[in-house]
C-alpha cells in the first residue's frame, strides 16, 4: 500500500489520549519524558494479546423503532467478516453491527407490482439507498459511541445536556437516528470491540496508520460485495481519530479499490496533528486552543465583565481574531519580545482565557489544554473535563500542574459500556464470552505512527486529493466548542490549509455545536447534527 502520511515520535504519547483524554491521564504522567511510550491503564496493562475468536455466524434480528410518531422498521446484523490477504489466507475477523432500513409495505393493493425480476428489483432498490461506514477513534476505541450515541436506531439516555450521569442507565429509541436516510455499518478495528486477528496473525501488525486503513478498506470492500451495495451512494463517518482514518480511507477506497464515495462526515476530528500537539517548539496549538478556552471560561463565568456580557459567538470571534493576529505572531517572536510587549500579551491572554496574569507570565505565555483544565476553577478546588469543558470535578491533587483525570470521561463512557454489552446480547442476540474492548490500551500503547523524524501526522493532502479527483465528494465537519481534546479552531485552521482549488471549496462545510468532544451527548446538539447531516446527505447524493 502507498505511504499515507508523515508522523513523528510524539505521536507515540499522543495516541493514548487522542480520543479519550482520560486514558492518557493514567498513561502519560506530566513528568514522563517526551517521546517515551505511554503506559497502559492498570486494567489493560497486564492483559495478554487478544486471541482470535471462532468465526461465528452473524446474528440477524428485526426491529421497529418509533421515530417522530412513525414506525421505522429495520434489520440489524451483528457478526464478523473475515478478511484475507492476497494469497487468500485469513487475516482478521472484524466485528460489525449493521442496520438496514426495511422496505415499506405497499398499502395500496392497486399499485402496479414491480415488473422487474425480484433479484434485479432488490438490487435497484439497494442502489438508491445510501450506506455509511462509521468508525470511532483512539486509536483503540470501538464504535459503540457513534452507534449508541448518535447515528444508530438506539441511543443511551443522557441527562443534564450530557453533563452528568443519568439516574437510570438505559437505551431508548433514537429519534435522531441517521437510519432514516442511510443504512449504517459500525466497524470495530482489530483489537477493539470483538474484532481480533485471525489465528497465527500478530495483532500488532494492524496497529499502525497504513495497516489500519488497509484493513478498514478490505472490510468495506468485502461488506459491499457480499451485500450487493456496489451501486449504493457510499459515505464515511468518523469521530476523532476515526476522522483521521476516514480521510486516509477516502483515497484508499478511490484509488486502490475503485470505490466511489459521495460524502465524509468528520466529528470532533483531527486532520493535522501539529495543531493539537503541545510539544516544545510547537507554538501552533497554544493559539488554536485559545478560542475554546474563551468559550469554556465564558460558560463558567470567568471572563472579564465586558467579554462575559457578550453573546458566546461574539466572544469566540473576538478571541479567534486576537489568537491569529496578535497571539500567534507574539509566540513566534519568542525571547525577542520586549518586557513591555510581553506584558501586553499577558494582559490580553488573561482577558481571553480567564486565567491569572502571574500564571501566564510564569508559563511563558503558553497554556496547554490540561493546564487550562487544571487552573480555570482552581479557586473552587475543581478541574475541568478535557472531553467536555462544561463538566467540573473535584481536584484530586492540587499540587500537580496538570489534571490527573477527566471528570467528563466517566459520564461519557460508563453508560455506553453497560448499554453496549446488554444490547448485543439481549436485543441483537449476539452471544460470545469475549470481552468487548471498548477502549484498548494494548492498541494505543502499540500504535506505530511512523518513523522517527518524519514529522506530524497530516491527512489534509489526502482529503484534498480525494476531493480533487472525485469532484462529487463532499465533506461535513462537526466540532464541539467546549472540546479541549480536539479544538474546534484547530479544525478550522486545518481546513483553511487544505489547499483545495477555490472552485471546490464549496464541497466542504462545517459547523460548531455548544457541547464537548462527544457533541451528540447533548440532545439539542444531537437533533441539530441530525438535521445538518440529513441536508448534507441530500446535497451529496
Amino acid at each position: 500500500m502507498r505511504k499515507l502520511h508523515t508522523a513523528g515520535p510524539t505521536m507515540v504519547v499522543l495516541c493514548a489520549w487522542i480520543f479519550f483524554a482520560a486514558a492518557a491521564f493514567a498513561a502519560d504522567p506530566p513528568d514522563a519524558p517526551k517521546g517515551a511510550p505511554a503506559e497502559a491503564p492498570e486494567k489493560v496493562a497486564e492483559k495478554a494479546s487478544p486471541k482470535s475468536p471462532s468465526f461465528e455466524k452473524p446474528s440477524v434480528t428485526h426491529h421497529v423503532a418509533r421515530i417522530n410518531g412513525e414506525d421505522l422498521r429495520y434489520t440489524a446484523t451483528a457478526g464478523y467478516l473475515q478478511t484475507q490477504d492476497s494469497a487468500g489466507k485469513p487475516r482478521a475477523e472484524i466485528f460489525y453491527t449493521a442496520y438496514v432500513k426495511d422496505e415499506a409495505e405497499k398499502s395500496d393493493s392497486s399499485t402496479p407490482a414491480d415488473s422487474s425480476p425480484p433479484a434485479e428489483a432488490a438490487e435497484v432498490r439497494r442502489a438508491g439507498r445510501p450506506i455509511t461506514f462509521a468508525f470511532n477513534g483512539g486509536p483503540g476505541a470501538a464504535s459503540m459511541w457513534l452507534n449508541l450515541g448518535a447515528l444508530g436506531p438506539k441511543r443511551v439516555q443522557t441527562a443534564d445536556e450530557g453533563k452528568s450521569l443519568p439516574n437510570l442507565i438505559q437505551l431508548v429509541d433514537n429519534e435522531f437516528t441517521w437510519l432514516e436516510f442511510t443504512d449504517l455499518v459500525f466497524v470495530d478495528p482489530v483489537g477493539t470491540g470483538y474484532s481480533r486477528p485471525a489465528a497465527g496473525v500478530e495483532a500488532k501488525t494492524f496497529y499502525n496508520v497504513e495497516a489500519d486503513v488497509e484493513s478498514a478498506a478490505n472490510f468495506i470492500q468485502l461488506y459491499v460485495t457480499r451485500n450487493e451495495r456496489w451501486l449504493s451512494p457510499k459515505f464515511l463517518a468518523g469521530e476523532s481519530y476515526g476522522g483521521t482514518r476516514a480521510a486516509a480511507l477516502s483515497i484508499e477506497l478511490q484509488n486502490a479499490l475503485g470505490m466511489n464515495l459521495r460524502g465524509i462526515v468528520l466529528i470532533s476530528s483531527v486532520l493535522d496533528f501539529q495543531t493539537i500537539s503541545f510539544d516544545p517548539g510547537n507554538d501552533l496549538p497554544y493559539a488554536l486552543y485559545l478560542p475554546a478556552y474563551t468559550a469554556i471560561a465564558w460558560y463558567h463565568k470567568k471572563l472579564p465583565e465586558e467579554l462575559q456580557r457578550l453573546k458566546l459567538p461574539e466572544a469566540m470571534a473576538e478571541a479567534e481574531r486576537w489568537a491569529t493576529e496578535k497571539y500567534l505572531p507574539a509566540l513566534a517572536r519568542g525571547d525577542s519580545l520586549t518586557d513591555e510587549e510581553r506584558g501586553a500579551v499577558v494582559k490580553d491572554l488573561a482577558r481571553y482565557s480567564g486565567l491569572p496574569a502571574p500564571l501566564l507570565m510564569r508559563v511563558n505565555l503558553r497554556v496547554a489544554n490540561r493546564r487550562f483544565a487544571k487552573e480555570l476553577l482552581r479557586d473552587q478546588d475543581r478541574v475541568l473535563g478535557v472531553m467536555d469543558g462544561r463538566v467540573a470535578g473535584f481536584d484530586t491533587n492540587p499540587g500537580v500542574p496538570h489534571t490527573e483525570y477527566d471528570p467528563s470521561f466517566y459520564i461519557q463512557t460508563v453508560p455506553f459500556v453497560a448499554c453496549m454489552n446488554a444490547y448485543l446480547r439481549s436485543e441483537l442476540k449476539f452471544e460470545t464470552d469475549l470481552e468487548y474492548e471498548y477502549l484498548s490500551g494494548e492498541v494505543s500503547q502499540s500504535w506505530k505512527w511512523g518513523e522517527p523524524g518524519e514529522g506530524y501526522l497530516n491527512e489534509l493532502h489526502l482529503l484534498c486529493r480525494a476531493v480533487t479527483e472525485n469532484m462529487q465528494l463532499k465533506l461535513f465537519v462537526a466540532n464541539g466548542i467546549y472540546d479541549l481534546n480536539t479544538s474546534y479552531f484547530a479544525t478550522k485552521y486545518a481546513l483553511n490549509h487544505m489547499e483545495l482549488n477555490p472552485n471546490l471549496q464549496g464541497n466542504v462545510r462545517s459547523r460548531q455545536y455548544p457541547a464537548g468532544h462527544m457533541l451528540y451527548s447533548d440532545p439539542a446538539c444531537l437533533k441539530q447534527l441530525k438535521e445538518d447531516v440529513a441536508e448534507f446527505y441530500k446535497d451529496a447524493r
